[in-house]
């Protein structure tokens, strides 16, 4: 499995992460070569919420890359939406003319890198 991609909107991305931290604080991410999707799971109890984002990859990067053997090429995991969120508005807070994302291994863990 690989992922590496050059981020072109990392505001548009900040936002869309701070509006999901504000409904949970873990959402799955699904990278196809396509689209990047994010989902909230359905909470429980009468009034459920599940929420989703589909966004075409052409809007968020440049230079996107996904490998995966899974069906359709995907790759899924999940994510603290704080975290993320937290680490893209160090993108956002200096202008960075570099900010690449990739899936690396961190004793022996998959982990989501950022590099500005």
């Amino acid at each position: 499995m690989k992922f590496k991609a050059h981020l072109a909107a990392p505001l548009q991305l900040s936002k869309l992460l701070q509006t999901l931290d504000k409904v949970t604080d873990t959402c799955v991410v699904h990278l196809t070569p396509e689209l990047v999707q994010f989902g909230v799971a359905a909470t429980e109890g009468k009034d459920s919420l599940h929420v989703c984002a589909d966004v075409n990859q052409r809007t968020l990067f440049f230079d996107y890359l996904v490998q995966s053997k899974a069906v359709d090429n995907r790759i899924s995991f999940f994510v603290k939406t704080e975290n993320l969120s937290r680490a893209l508005r160090s993108c956002c807070s200096a202008p960075a003319e570099h900010i690449q994302l990739k899936l690396t291994k961190k004793q022996g863990t998959p982990a989501l890198s950022f590099e500005i």
